[in-house]
């Protein structure tokens, strides 16, 4: 069935909200989310199929962040999901980045790894090139297809968004490569450690993810890159809908009727749903929390 992205948005908050993100988690995730949907699809799936996943994320202790020299933050995610702990990561980036022209951010320990295409999105939003490298912890429930460690390059290119992704079995070698057909301003410290993110991802076996965030040289592409402009998919799917299967959508309401709590039947009747029927015989019960 198709689904508007419009309604993603506006059900997603709450949808989340029950999944156990605070509001302002939610809010900002729920961006994760659509562009997730718009680009790769399965998003909204995953609230179904990944929720106890998502569930048991939220309980895990609080993540700890740590500096790394001058231009990087380590952070100890503990078992946290990307939709609360990866925005945060690329502003810190950012800011790094803005004041000393590199930015770098390593998650160890983070679930979510499907989202880290849309993460690298937010730093290409700023005018900024990104480089990340990561790794799924081995019982991660993953959109079909989508890789349990790889790599992904995106910068900006005018009103595009260019794109490269590949298995991270493609190699090292390989990215060095591709690098320096890119317009981002490298430096042997950039290298060096866009060289630890790929070694360190390729060996976990607890979920990596290492992003560095940098300026780019200008706005031209090397004409020989086999990019992806994730803008264009977005643009399409805010103009024709995304198609989501019916089960899926289903569970997305579903999970949005926990949180929603309204006090009358005028409420409920303004909320767009009539009378929900929550198998007891107070109609006016709130439901959930």
């Amino acid at each position: 069935m198709l689904m508007a992205m419009p309604e993603i948005l506006r059900v997603g908050p709450w949808s989340l909200r029950a999944l156990g993100f605070t509001f302002g988690t939610a809010d900002r995730a729920v961006r994760l989310l659509a562009w997730s949907e718009a680009v790769q699809g399965q998003a909204v799936r995953m609230l179904r199929v990944g929720e106890k996943q998502i569930i048991a994320a939220n309980e895990c202790q609080r993540a700890v962040r740590m500096r790394n020299g001058g231009t990087g933050s380590t952070i100890e995610a503990g078992g946290r999901h990307l939709f609360e702990i990866g925005p945060p990561a690329i502003d810190l980036a950012t800011a790094d980045a803005r004041l000393t022209g590199t930015g770098h951010a390593v998650l160890k320990g983070a679930v979510g790894v499907w989202l880290v295409p849309a993460l690298c999105d937010l730093a290409v939003h700023r005018k900024l090139g990104v480089v990340a490298a990561y790794a799924a912890t081995p019982d991660e429930i993953l959109p079909d297809g989508f890789a349990r460690s790889g790599w992904i390059i995106g910068y900006p290119a005018g009103d595009a968004h260019p794109f490269l992704s590949r298995r991270l079995e493609a190699g090292a070698p390989d990215l060095q490569t591709i690098l320096r057909q890119t317009p981002l301003e490298l430096s042997d410290g950039v290298t060096q450690a866009i060289g630890d993110h790929l070694a360190a991802a390729s060996r976990s076996d607890a979920g990596y993810l290492g992003i560095t965030v940098l300026p780019c040289a200008g706005n031209g592409a090397a004409t020989d890159l086999e990019t992806i402009d994730y803008a264009a998919r977005l643009a399409h799917a805010y103009r024709h809908g995304v198609e989501v299967e019916k089960v899926d959508c289903d569970h997305l309401y579903e999970i949005e009727r926990r949180t929603w709590a309204p006090t009358s039947e005028r409420s409920r009747s303004q909320a767009g749903y009539g009378k929900y029927n929550d198998g007891s015989t107070n109609s006016s019960a709130p439901i959930g929390a």
